[in-house]
C-alpha cells in the first residue's frame, strides 16, 4: 500500500511534457496453469485517475524479462533457479530507457526476494536513469531457514549471515518498514 501511494503522488506531482509509463510488476510469475498471480490480479483493479499521458501495463518479472528479449541465461546464479537481481533490474532500467525514451517511466516491482539469494544482496550500485522512477519493494522472506538477516544502508555489518544492502545512489529513497504487512513475518 505504501509503494501505490509513492506512485500517487508521483502521477499527482508529475509537472514533466512526456507522457508516463507506470509499470507495475511482481517477482511472482503468472503461468499459463494458474494464470496472474494475486498481487498482479490485485494490481489490475486499482483505479488511477485517468489521464491520456498515463500508459499503465500490470505485468510479471518473467514477462518483462521476454519482452525486453534479454537472456535470462545471462542473469542466473550459478547452479540455483533464482535471478543475479540487482544486475537484472539494472538491465532493465536501461532497456526501458532505450525502449520508452519519450516517456516517463514509473517502474515499480514487488515481492524482491533476496535472503538466500547470494548474487540477490548487494544493491549498492544500483542507478535506475534520470527518466526511470524506480520502486523497489523488498521481501522479508528468506529462501534459507535459520539465518540472521540484516538491511543495511550503506556498509555491510559483519555479524549477519546475510545481509541486503540497499542502493546508495542518492536517486534512492530507503523506507524501512517497521509493523508486519500482509502475510510476512516481523520486519
Amino acid at each position: 500500500q505504501m509503494a501505490l501511494q509513492v506512485i500517487r503522488k508521483l502521477l499527482d506531482n508529475y509537472e514533466g511534457q512526456k507522457p508516463i509509463k507506470l509499470i507495475m510488476s511482481s517477482v511472482q510469475f503468472a503461468s499459463v496453469k494458474f494464470g496472474y498471480p494475486m498481487l498482479l490480479k490485485f494490481f489490475q483493479n486499482l483505479k488511477f485517475k485517468e489521464d491520456k499521458l498515463l500508459k499503465i501495463e500490470i505485468v510479471s518479472l518473467g514477462a518483462i524479462v521476454t519482452k525486453l528479449k534479454i537472456r535470462k541465461e545471462d542473469y542466473y546464479v550459478q547452479g540455483r533457479k533464482m535471478y543475479k537481481m540487482p544486475v537484472l533490474i539494472g538491465e532493465i532500467c536501461k532497456r526501458f530507457e532505450d525502449l520508452h525514451k519519450e516517456e516517463h517511466v514509473i517502474f515499480f516491482l514487488d515481492e524482491i526476494l533476496t535472503f538466500g539469494n547470494p548474487e540477490g544482496l548487494d544493491w549498492r550500485n544500483l542507478k535506475p536513469g534520470p527518466s526511470i522512477n524506480l520502486l523497489l519493494a523488498f521481501s522479508p522472506v528468506s529462501l534459507e531457514k535459520g539465518t540472521k538477516l540484516m538491511v543495511s544502508k550503506g556498509k555491510d555489518p559483519e555479524d549477519a549471515a546475510e545481509c541486503l544492502l540497499l542502493p546508495t545512489d542518492a536517486s534512492f529513497h530507503v523506507q524501512e518498514l517497521c509493523l508486519r504487512y500482509r502475510n510476512s513475518r516481523s520486519i
